[in-house]
């Protein structure tokens, strides 16, 4: 490897590091949390007859499992992620509800989609969106308050839409009845760390940070094995040379031609010695 080849790798290493250094995402502060509020909520029902009933228990959020699985309510929270920082590593995000009325002991399940359209067009069992599970806790005391893990919902959310939405349904199967409500006084608990670019880092600085980070310990490597490579050729010259004179006749077994030569220079034998030569 020549100079000009490790010349060019070490410039390519340290302008390739300070290109990402500027484009690094570097933590500026502790952990912050924020606690948002629905901008919207909303009812839907598998049964017509149900769901021109459920406009009468509303704003509380009602979660229903009746008539042997017959007939189904859902509840639907839009949340607006807009007032999260907009560079910040998302830790932890908690649902919060607290219940209203229990009339059975229910497996309330949160589900969540990235999206909130259904607030400005309206929501129905027909027109529900594909959601993912997120968690489920069993809800059986009045007045407590209960908590739901959904933070893959919102980090997905958060970097698509910039809003929210979690399904309440119930988790219950096998036919079994259940029927909560919960009051509108639900709560989106969000802990994020801060960050920000390291744009303020001028780019003579990070090209040389990145040439004492990569330059040099590459240089010094590649100086490290062409001095080992060199050591070793030169021991290599002298391994295995034999030069032995043969009794009969004039036959003599030479060595190579370098050898010899080099042998003359150092003046250590004569051409034709009759002794035996062994050099290490």
């Amino acid at each position: 490897m020549n100079r000009k080849t490790i010349f060019t790798i070490v410039i390519l290493f340290s302008l390739n590091f300070s290109t990402n250094l500027n484009s690094m995402m570097l933590p500026v502060s502790a952990e912050e949390t924020i606690t948002l509020t629905p901008i919207a909520s909303k009812m839907i029902s598998n049964d017509k007859a149900m769901e021109g009933r459920i406009e009468q228990f509303e704003p509380y959020l009602g979660v229903m499992v009746l008539f042997a699985g017959r007939v189904v309510v859902n509840s639907y929270l839009a949340f607006n992620l807009s007032v999260i920082p907009p560079r910040v590593s998302i830790d932890s995000v908690t649902l919060k509800l607290k219940t209203y009325k229990i009339f059975t002991t229910a497996l309330i399940s949160a589900y969540c989609f990235p999206d909130a359209e259904w607030v400005k067009t309206g929501i129905t069992w027909d027109t529900k969106p594909s959601d993912e599970f997120a968690d489920s806790k069993w809800v059986s005391v009045i007045n407590e308050w209960y908590f739901w893990n959904v933070k893959k919902g919102v980090s997905d959310a958060f970097a698509k839409t910039g809003y929210f939405t979690v399904a309440l349904k119930s988790g219950l199967r096998d036919y079994q009845e259940g029927q909560v409500y919960f009051h509108p006084n639900a709560k989106l608990e969000i802990t994020y760390t801060p960050k920000k670019p390291a744009e303020e880092i001028p780019l003579w600085a990070s090209v040389t940070f990145g040439f004492i980070v990569f330059g040099l310990p590459t240089i010094g490597a590649i100086l490290v094995i062409r001095h080992i490579r060199k050591k070793h050729k030169q021991k290599g010259l002298g391994l295995g040379l034999k030069f032995k004179s043969i009794n009969r006749g004039n036959r003599h077994q030479l060595p190579h031609p370098r050898d010899t030569a080099r042998l003359r220079r150092s003046s250590l034998v004569e051409p034709h010695s009759q002794a035996d030569l062994n050099i290490v």
